[in-house]
């Protein structure tokens, strides 16, 4: 599920829970709980991570194992 990609994330960008809990105007403590499913995720702390990461919806959600962001995509060749 996404909990795990969360802490993925978090954990390849060397981030603490509380730096990722300020993004979505939570302490440490709660983001945590988030993480490790003692509480849910709002659909708009969804997407403000899916920004904050560059990811897409369908990565977060397991749905696709390709990290694609608008700005990759939009991107032209060098």
């Amino acid at each position: 599920m996404y909990l795990k990609r969360l802490k993925e994330l978090r954990e390849e960008r060397g981030l603490t829970c509380k730096q990722v809990g300020e993004v979505l105007g939570k302490d440490g403590k709660k983001y945590r709980k988030i993480e490790n499913g003692k509480k849910n995720l709002k659909i708009s702390e969804l997407i403000k991570l899916c920004d904050y990461y560059d990811v897409t919806p369908d990565y977060l959600l397991e749905r696709d194992s390709t990290v694609k962001s608008e700005t990759a995509e939009n991107e032209e060749p060098g």
